[in-house]
């Protein structure tokens, strides 16, 4: 439980980094 915790952060820096990058294409 606790990798997927981990992993399960990991996804939310991604997802945050591609919002980020979609806000500068605008």
């Amino acid at each position: 439980r606790r990798i997927l915790n981990y992993l399960q952060k990991l996804e939310e820096k991604r997802y945050k980094k591609l919002i980020e990058q979609i806000g500068l294409k605008k």
